[in-house]
């Protein structure tokens, strides 16, 4: 399955929550008609597919949670202890045991990559810790993608926004 929303980064509603699968890998995916809740900014779900996260750099990280993985997804609540930061783009590893997060490092115009745990799904995460500070600290907008495996962490980030754009992508193993 492949959630996903259509957003702008200035848009501060709640946006619809569509899902797409697939039969096997080699087949295409197919829209469901039905969205499965509205959600604010790009969406991570965890392994379960119970709990979902996203958030926008203006509005607080949300949680939004289901009892089961047909169902629709509630309205959603802020990410406890994460209420007064600044993040963009919230990933939940596939062991369900952190989030990783674009988090402003200094100013509102640079960001780095922060980590957070938990003890286990549904508990809530700890504080984020800053994990990638990018040596460029020009940039705007950055995202973590965690591998399967929990062991390499890319972080993809925009360096420049003049014409064209630079964008430059750092990579971390355990």
């Amino acid at each position: 399955r492949f959630y996903f929303t259509c957003y702008t980064s200035t848009e501060t509603i709640p946006t619809s929550l569509r899902v797409a699968r697939r039969a096997s890998l080699d087949a295409p995916f197919v829209l469901d008609p039905t969205p499965l809740g509205n959600v604010i900014g790009g969406p991570s779900v965890s392994r379960d597919e119970l709990e979902l996260v996203s958030a926008l750099a203006d509005m607080p990280a949300m949680r939004y949670g289901r009892n089961d993985a047909s169902a629709s997804f509630d309205a959603g609540a802020p990410i406890a202890g994460f209420e007064t930061l600044q993040i963009r783009t919230p990933e939940i590893s596939p062991n369900d045991l952190e989030i990783f997060v674009a988090q402003s490092t200094d100013t509102a115009t640079n960001s780095g990559i922060s980590s957070a745990t938990r003890s286990g799904p549904g508990a809530p995460f700890g504080t984020p810790n800053p994990i990638v500070v990018p040596t460029i600290q020009t940039e705007t907008f950055g995202f973590a993608a965690i591998s399967n495996d929990c062991r390499s962490l890319y972080y993809v980030h925009i360096v420049s926004t003049s014409s064209p754009a630079t964008y430059s992508v750092e990579v971390i193993s355990r």
